[in-house]
């Protein structure tokens, strides 16, 4: 089991990058063929925070996070774009404390601190352009497929199922 600590992560900067055992994957429902390895694990997410890793990954890891909380008002639905993919392919509506544990049973992060929103921006562009694929990744992905549609279309369903069910 992976497991984390929040204040590991640095109050600054950075881009990071989402890993996945291949339990992982199946459960997700990715095939592991076109995915980046290292160290026996996959790489299904690139993205970035211009201020704080610490608390961009808090609010992917936790569901109890502030605005992970609101899934409840449909006028406040925010899930990390993160955890909202995760969700909408291992779940029919948002079950956060689930989530939590296949999270730390199954993936792992690393990340780059970068000085500045400018390298930021720049250092995600280029590994996102530069990744032959990313199952997980939807904005600024060149190489969609129809898992990706497939993958949007959950999304909103998640986002609905989730919505009705409170």
């Amino acid at each position: 089991m992976f497991k984390y600590e929040l204040n590991k992560f640095p109050n600054s900067p950075g881009v990071y990058s989402w890993y996945s055992d291949e339990i992982g994957l199946e459960l997700l429902g990715i095939s592991k063929n076109k995915l980046t390895k290292k160290d026996n694990k996959y790489l299904i997410y690139i993205g970035k925070d211009n201020n704080s890793l610490r608390s961009r990954l808090k609010w992917h890891w936790d569901s109890n996070v502030g605005s992970n909380k609101k899934v409840k008002d449909p006028q406040q639905f925010m899930l990390s774009t993160y955890r909202h993919s995760l969700g909408s392919l291992l779940f029919e509506y948002n079950k956060g404390k689930e989530l939590d544990e296949f999270m730390l049973k199954h993936l792992k992060v690393e990340y780059i601190v970068t000085n500045n929103k400018q390298e930021t921006i720049k250092l995600e562009d280029k590994l996102i352009d530069t990744t032959p694929y990313l199952p997980l990744n939807l904005r600024g992905n060149k190489n969609r497929d129809e898992f990706h549609k497939n993958l949007s279309k959950k999304r909103k369903q998640f986002k609905n199922n989730t919505l009705n069910k409170f």
